[in-house]
């Protein structure tokens, strides 16, 4: 007997996209926050994720199974796994690959 195949719908996970550092506190408050460019923190490990927080806030569907897969793992890790680049930074002119900076501020 021949096995089964099964059909799996791809993940792409662009509801992470979302997640640019922008926030409405921001319109309310304009002084109430410093704002910092960031950039990607190479060589993260994901050790725990809230499934059940993650489709509240539709980040992931609600049919999502609650366990990780590489889609997105490197998607909560590219979207998370994060540093601001602050003032000491910019004041020793760190310099930071171009495709690890993000969009937006933090």
């Amino acid at each position: 007997m021949g096995q089964k195949k099964v059909l799996v719908k791809t993940q792409t996970y662009e509801k992470f996209d979302q997640i640019d550092g922008s926030h409405p506190l921001k319109e309310v408050v304009p002084k109430g926050y410093i704002d910092y460019p960031a950039r990607l923190r190479p060589g993260g490990k994901l050790s725990y994720f809230n499934f059940a927080l993650a489709k509240e806030m539709g980040l992931i569907g609600q049919e999502h199974p609650d366990t990780l897969n590489t889609a997105l793992e490197e998607k909560i890790l590219e979207t998370f796994a994060i540093q601001i680049i602050n003032e000491f930074d910019e004041m020793h002119n760190r310099k930071f690959p171009k495709d690890q900076l993000k969009s937006g501020t933090y």
